[in-house]
């Protein structure tokens, strides 16, 4: 167990390390921006020089209850948006064992990366 206990500290000063340098990238990329903004396009790979390449993009999001009203109202001839199923899990538990192994078809499961949390008690 003492070999677990130098790893949780070790873990603890290498994310603290992690967590300043990546704030400190983050001002110098701020920094960095408010010098060439005036150069950028809205998007696209913008390079700056040799070594320095910043690639801007709009990120759109659609107002879900909008949407909703516009497909319901039938004016929209072509409808551009694809469904995303998610599940209910309080439904699913409802969901009859023959039913529900025809929807597990649709289902993949893979083990999600793992997350690492050691308090600092200090």
């Amino acid at each position: 167990m003492e070999r677990l206990e130098e790893l949780k500290r070790l873990w603890i000063q290498h994310k603290q390390a992690e967590q300043a340098a990546n704030e400190a990238r983050v001002e110098v990329e701020l920094e960095i921006f408010q010098l060439v903004r005036d150069r950028l396009r809205e998007t696209g790979t913008n390079h700056i020089d040799d070594q320095l390449t910043i690639v801007t993009k709009l990120d759109k999001k659609y107002d879900q209850e909008i949407l909703s009203q516009l497909r319901a109202s039938g004016e929209i001839d072509v409808w551009p948006f694809r469904a995303e199923w998610k599940p209910d899990n309080k439904l699913m538990e409802t969901v009859p064992a023959d039913q529900l192994a025809k929807i597990n078809q649709a289902l993949t499961i893979k083990a999600a990366k793992p997350t690492f949390k050691v308090e600092n008690n200090d």
